[in-house]
């Protein structure tokens, strides 16, 4: 399986507010507003996806599958709406798939749920046959939860005190209850 994200990163909501990394940074300047807006606040987002594997803020994605199963991970995180199932059948034509026969999952948030009258169908085996249309993650700052949103902070804090590759001079130690640990927490697991 492959999952795409098909929205640019330059239109992905941010996930922390000007206002919500100042008063964390205690800022009370206007000098750092274009660097935290535009490089740190979507780095830590960056950060987040690429560590816990799923997306943090609200976008378009497509799953490209070989063929059906009975639950398919979508592997991004809390799936929002469902755009559309095609898949293409054997003899390589395109057929979509009626809303009513699919469900996100009500054990599992991150997963499509199939139901098929008798047996899923049959697919031409191709690595695109399935293709999964749907939207992913939170929709702006105010629906980041609190955990995560402090992940986050913690990680912008970071990037802003530390703006050089190596420091030198100092012991560093990481604290308990870091943006790793809290990341952990919600990481998907590798098999």
């Amino acid at each position: 399986m492959l999952l795409r994200r098909l929205t640019p990163a330059a239109e992905l909501p941010l996930a922390l507010t000007l206002e919500e990394a100042k008063a964390h940074l205690r800022l009370d300047h206007e000098e750092d507003d274009a660097h935290l807006t535009g490089v740190l606040i979507p780095a830590v987002a960056q950060v987040w996806t690429e560590y816990v594997k799923r997306p943090l803020m609200r976008a378009d994605y497509l799953l490209l599958a070989t063929g059906f199963r009975a639950s398919l991970p979508l592997g991004a995180g809390e799936v929002v709406a469902v755009e559309k199932v095609v898949y293409l059948d054997p003899a390589g034509a395109e057929v979509e798939v009626e809303s009513s026969r699919y469900t996100v999952s009500l054990y599992d948030p991150t997963a499509l749920s199939f139901t098929f009258p008798s047996e899923l169908p049959r697919t031409s085996g191709r690595p695109e046959a399935v293709q999964v249309y749907f939207s992913a993650g939170a929709a702006d700052a105010a629906a980041v939860a609190p955990l995560r949103k402090q992940a986050l902070l913690q990680l912008l804090a970071h990037f802003y005190e530390n703006r050089q590759a190596v420091i030198t001079g100092t012991i560093v130690t990481e604290l308990p209850y870091s943006a790793t640990w809290l990341m952990n927490l919600e990481r998907e697991p590798t098999l």
